[in-house]
This record gives C-alpha cells, sequence and structure tokens, in this order.
C-alpha cells in the first residue's frame, strides 16, 4: 500500500496502476483476500464511469455470484452505503501524563 500511495502522490498514474495489477495479480493467485478495488478516471468523471468500483466482478477478477465473490476476494461486489451506529466516545485527557 505504501508502494502504491507513494506513486499516487507524485502523480505517475501508470506507475499506480501497475502496482495495484501487481498487487491485485499476487493476491488472487496466492488466494488471499483483495485489500481495494480501484478505477482509474479522470477528475471530471460522473460517478458512473467508476465500473469498476461499482461491481468489483470484472476482469481481472472472477464474475462469480455475489456470496461467492465476498468468500473469495473478501470484499462485497457491489458499492453500498449503510447507516452505521454512533460511535460510543471516548473520555481521555490528552494532558495526563502516564
Amino acid at each position: 500500500m505504501k508502494r502504491l500511495s507513494s506513486s499516487m502522490a507524485r502523480s505517475n498514474c501508470q506507475e499506480a496502476f501497475k502496482i495495484a495489477v501487481e498487487t491485485h495479480s499476487a493476491r488472487t493467485a496466492s488466494g488471499q483476500h483483495l485489500l481495494f478495488v480501484w478505477d482509474m478516471v479522470s477528475c471530471d468523471c460522473e460517478v458512473e464511469a467508476l465500473k469498476f468500483v461499482l461491481d468489483a466482478a470484472r476482469p481481472p477478477l472472477k464474475c462469480a455470484p455475489d456470496k461467492d465473490f465476498e468468500k473469495t476476494y473478501g470484499l462485497c461486489r457491489h458499492l453500498s452505503f449503510a447507516p452505521r451506529q454512533r460511535r460510543v466516545p471516548t473520555v481521555m485527557n490528552v494532558f495526563d501524563v502516564y
């Protein structure tokens, strides 16, 4: 992930794409879950242009039924948003020295 983020920080999208493909290929070949999905688009694209993010079962990943896809790759096939429960606030004193 550090290699990927540092290549993106340098605005080197070809290097970032190469690293992302290498990461996915290595993880799928070894049967590990994926860490992320991505789409390379320009900043002025509509959300609908994010075809891989909206439906991750596109090449190079195998198209499988939703349950099999999540079991195989460790992430949902479709991007979705759901409300979460509010986190319980943690009380702390940043000035308290241990």
